[in-house]
């Protein structure tokens, strides 16, 4: 799915072009421990949370949220959201072209224009 022209479309490009340049201006400057080797990918995916993960008492389907891609790598993926993600155990499935891989949210910020980042580390591939 790629990046559309919708107004909210080009706000999350907005937010990670920011968001890349404030990490632009880091490199070199802070030492990462990365398993893996991450690439830029800028697109729009697909996160399900799981209806055993919501939090009780959603009003409104929130099991499917677009969301926009920062980078990938082996281990996981970095993605904005618009707007904080709804879990209980911080467990999504992420759907990435024919593969669905069960993630672990480890890391989130609100960053710009009321989106969050996530960091996510996959756990494992499942067949949906």
């Amino acid at each position: 799915m790629s990046v559309g022209t919708t107004t909210r479309d080009k706000q999350a490009l907005r937010v990670i072009s920011m968001l890349q340049n404030w990490s632009d201006r880091l490199s070199g400057h802070v030492t990462q421990k990365r398993a893996h080797v991450r690439k830029s990918l800028v697109t729009k995916l697909t996160v399900i949370i799981p209806e055993s993960c919501q939090e009780a008492g959603e009003s409104q389907d929130r099991s499917m949220v677009e969301v926009w891609t920062r980078n990938i790598s082996q281990g996981g993926i970095c993605f904005i959201s618009d707007g904080k993600l709804k879990t209980n155990d911080n467990i999504v499935i992420v759907n990435i072209g024919s593969k669905y891989m069960e993630s672990e949210l480890v890391r989130d910020r609100q960053v710009h224009d009321g989106f969050w980042e996530y960091g996510a580390k996959f756990i494992k591939e499942i067949q949906m």
